[in-house]
């Protein structure tokens, strides 16, 4: 990969998170001022912790491109852009729940090649490179081996932004949620979608579904799974590529049986 110095982009990726990660813990109990729009909560520590990010990124690699939730795109003429979710639960944050994390992965040539995140609360640090397998905190992890649709818990999001019940998104979340919740074990909605992806990474849960969200939200967590032995497809069966916002997350037979729910 091309850099600046001798850092890894791994090196500074971590460090970008970790740094952030504490900020947010730091400010966790404080009380948040929040602007908002009808969907979307706005905080100031969301803006502290990517500017954080963001400077250590640029420091080290002042000529990658970056997209980042809050600032946008940044273009360079780079073949690797770093994207950066730099409070992902930002609703959970504001209401003092702690399922929130920062998340930032790195593309070369439209691949995710760097996947991490990490959560302050429980100091988790997930970490994924490209065939070189999934961490957390240093030891591998693998996704459930759990074969049987009706063993699994499942995590999902509804997504999307907009008047409640109008979105698209959030229609295609209620119909799938109704189709398959009466297969599963159990269910749960945390609104944290990185961390929901690295939870079926390690195998706490056996499968995450989501429709809506943003790049930002899925590209370290979607290749955190795939390193962990996962299977990471859209609602069709397609592999999750960057330009798709629907993930169906799991392992290979699990992902199968949901897509044949999910489309019957």
């Amino acid at each position: 990969m091309e850099g600046f110095g001798m850092r890894s982009e791994k090196e500074v990726a971590v460090e970008a998170a970790k740094t952030a990660g504490r900020f947010l813990l730091e400010n966790f109990r404080e009380e948040q001022k929040a602007t908002s729009n009808e969907r979307h909560a706005h905080i100031k520590a969301d803006e502290e912790s990517e500017r954080i990010i963001l400077t250590t990124i640029k420091k080290n690699f002042p000529k990658h491109s970056i997209f980042s939730e809050e600032q946008g795109l940044k273009q360079q003429k780079s073949d690797y852009l770093w994207i950066v979710d730099p409070l992902d639960g930002t609703t959970n944050y504001l209401t003092k729940i702690p399922f929130f994390n920062v998340s930032i992965a790195l593309a070369k040539k439209k691949e995710i090649v760097l996947g991490v995140v990490y959560s302050p609360i429980l100091d988790e640090l997930f970490v994924a490179e490209k065939r070189k397998g999934a961490y957390l905190n240093a030891e591998r992890i693998r996704v459930s081996e759990q074969t049987e649709l009706i063993k699994s818990r499942l995590m999902t999001w509804k997504g999307g932004e907009g008047k409640p019940w109008e979105n698209e998104s959030i229609k295609t979340f209620l119909k799938n949620f109704r189709k398959l919740l009466p297969q599963v074990r159990t269910a749960r909605l945390i609104s944290a979608s990185a961390l929901e992806l690295c939870y079926v990474a390690c195998g706490r849960f056996e499968m995450f579904i989501n429709k809506g969200s943003a790049l930002y939200d899925y590209a370290a967590g979607a290749l955190i799974v795939k390193e962990a032995g996962g299977t990471v497809t859209n609602f069709k069966g397609e592999p999750w590529q960057m330009n798709m916002n629907e993930v169906v997350a799991s392992n290979k037979a699990l992902n199968k049986k949901a897509i044949e729910i999910i489309n019957n």
